[in-house]
């Protein structure tokens, strides 16, 4: 059984300290993730690589999106990186100039780079529209990356990270969706209500590889 969760909050204009807690977050949370592993062409040993790439992620969603975190005092523990409606992971040419997501792809290689632009971005997206319908990922609220400390699961704190932004969602008539790439984290999310509406295979380089799993949170009252 789960056991009470910590409190979580928007994190508006973080200390330097305070981001720098939260790319750590995410860098242990998705240490040996087949996620990591594919996306970055089995250069998830490299840590420099890693640190710039979950960076990206946090610049570019305090860019544009929304930082949700958990404490435990005032130690940050949980992560989500949430993107309101009308925004998207780099989205906008201001936020990929702060997060450097091109650099990271630039020192993948030639071979990654080309994986990115031709293989990976194209299909996820027509993917996530055949799933969603075409715009729906962005006019919802979307989930981009949700991320506890090891030390710190099977205590309700993803699911309150979800639902706590989900509400807001919902009592604005909008609908809450991500993308999983691990059957572990599917059947997580399925026991907190959420449903898988579609799933595709991506063969990375070097023997990687992962699925990828659209979902969405159905609202209580049975709108999304």
């Amino acid at each position: 059984m789960s056991r009470p969760t910590l409190p979580v909050r928007h994190l508006s204009n973080p200390t330097p300290e305070q981001i720098e807690e939260v790319i750590q977050v995410t860098i242990e949370a998705f240490r040996g993730d087949s996620f990591l592993q594919t996306t970055l062409g089995g250069q998830d040993n490299n840590p420099d690589i890693v640190y710039r790439f979950m960076r990206a992620h946090v610049l570019g969603t305090l860019c544009d999106g929304e930082v949700w975190v958990a404490e435990d005092g005032k130690e940050i523990v949980g992560v989500a990186l949430w993107f309101p409606p009308g925004t998207d992971f780099l989205g906008s040419e201001k936020q990929r100039d702060v997060a450097g997501m091109a650099g990271v792809k630039a020192d993948l290689g030639r071979e990654m780079q080309t994986w990115w632009e031709d293989y990976f971005v194209p299909r996820v997206t027509k993917e996530t529209e055949e799933a969603l319908g075409k715009g729906a990922k962005r006019d919802a609220y979307y989930l981009l990356t949700l991320a506890v400390l090891p030390t710190y699961h099977n205590r309700g704190i993803g699911r309150t990270l979800l639902f706590t932004v989900a509400k807001i969602a919902w009592s604005e008539g909008k609908r809450v969706c991500w993308e999983a790439s691990n059957e572990p984290n599917v059947a997580k999310y399925t026991k907190w209500g959420g449903r898988a509406l579609q799933s595709e295979r991506y063969d990375g380089v070097a023997g990687t590889g992962m699925s990828v799993w659209v979902m969405h949170l159905p609202s209580p009252t049975g709108t999304e």
